[in-house]
């Protein structure tokens, strides 16, 4: 499916089914709009009774210039009520950070958050240990070193590695939502996908600096130089 604009063609990359598909895949790079490439997890369907959770994303950083990620997430529910949520956030070393996007308010009024109808669509910040905590649309601005690893204190060429797991929640019973990963800088030059282990991962990670674990994302052979652990 391109995507016409007055810059050019955006693809979305090697796979050309509908955007509306249950699967998560690559959806190609968006270097016009700054994003370095852009990711979509599988569609997450809550049962009758409960939310919904989905453990999706580990992202990696080090102490190195330029080797903190900054990504913007967005928590995209299709049904059974419409509501995009957006954050964009940075792992700076040790710190995650972050900022909701103010991309409409919630219920008609200023808030910050995003476009919001009904439930309480989260993301959830934890560590290897199981300490949490969410985030939804009336958060504010996050900070906290709290829910961090610590991989290596000097594995990266003589710097300290740290990684923060996340997830997300449906908004309820009923609901179904995915999320897009959109990499804006820091990522360095390796991405690992749902068919390598987290163990793995975090032994390459400890000291190949920062980088990023789609862990619900099948791996396709066409991404550019990646591979499985």
């Amino acid at each position: 499916m391109p995507i016409f604009s007055t810059g050019g063609t955006i693809t979305e990359g090697s796979d050309t089914a509908s955007g509306m598909t249950s699967a998560g895949k690559y959806w190609g790079s968006d270097s016009k709009n700054d994003y370095l490439g852009v990711f979509r997890t599988p569609l997450l369907t809550s049962s009758s009774s409960a939310a919904g959770t989905s453990n999706f994303l580990t992202v990696y950083s080090s102490g190195h210039w330029g080797c903190q990620p900054i990504f913007d997430l967005y928590h995209i529910t299709q049904y059974y009520r419409p509501s995009v949520l957006a954050w964009r956030c940075c792992l700076d070393v040790t710190n995650f950070i972050a900022e909701p996007l103010w991309q409409g308010g919630s219920n008609g009024t200023g808030t910050v958050g995003g476009f919001v109808r009904s439930g309480s669509p989260k993301i959830k910040i934890y560590n290897d240990s199981g300490s949490s905590t969410t985030l939804a649309h009336d958060s504010g601005v996050f900070g906290s070193t709290s829910y961090t690893d610590q991989l290596s204190a000097t594995g990266h060429s003589g710097q300290q590695v740290h990684k923060q797991n996340i997830g997300f929640e449906t908004a309820g019973p009923y609901f179904q939502a995915y999320m897009l990963i959109k990499i804006r800088q820091g990522g360095g030059s390796r991405s690992y996908f749902s068919n390598s282990t987290a163990s793995n991962v975090d032994t390459y990670f400890t000291t190949g600096g920062p980088g990023f674990h789609f862990r619900t994302i099948g791996r396709d052979t066409t991404y550019h130089n990646d591979q499985a652990v």
